[in-house]
């Protein structure tokens, strides 16, 4: 938060704030797995990891399998999607984006409403080369201050539905 704050306080008050759908139930395990092999050699860590992301889930007497998506809860979840999303911050920042991210939530600092839309447009085709969609509901760009958060749309939160520290 100290970053984002710096940021901030520097002039970066449009926020792109960026929230994945679904991303814990819908990584693709392929796409991941192969991220994954760039950094690990181990072939039995890998398949290690390859069992745990297709053990699935008991319930009502059944085995439900797992196609995609990464135990939400689960101890390894945190460190996966941090590799499955290595590449979006990488990218983010050779384009000269100040994004922090943490797991699967994360935020654009922009001077302008106009590089913040820009900011969007490109962590969206990013994220979807990853196979990773943004909760459409949640995406949105704000200018931020300490009073007001002013979403694009208009609309603005007052202080008290969420914290702010002071100055």
């Amino acid at each position: 938060m100290r970053k984002v704050w710096k940021e901030i306080d520097g002039g970066r008050e449009w926020i792109v704030d960026g929230d994945l759908q679904d991303f814990f139930g819908s990584v693709d395990h392929e796409k991941l797995l192969t991220l994954v092999a760039q950094r690990v050699a181990d072939s039995r860590v890998l398949r290690l990891i390859k069992a745990m992301l297709k053990a699935g889930s008991y319930g009502q007497g059944k085995l439900f399998p797992s196609e995609c998506g990464t135990p939400q809860g689960g101890v390894a979840s945190p460190l996966l999607s941090n590799i499955l999303l290595t590449p979006f911050d990488q990218e983010m920042r050779r384009k000269g984006y100040q994004l922090t991210r943490f797991a699967d939530d994360w935020v654009i600092t922009c001077k302008s409403a106009a590089e913040a839309r820009a900011a969007l447009a490109a962590a969206t085709r990013i994220l979807e080369r990853l196979g990773v969609r943004l909760i459409r509901r949640r995406r949105g760009l704000c200018i931020f201050s300490r009073d007001l958060i002013f979403w694009d749309t208009g609309s603005c939160e007052p202080p008290g539905k969420a914290s702010f520290p002071a100055a």
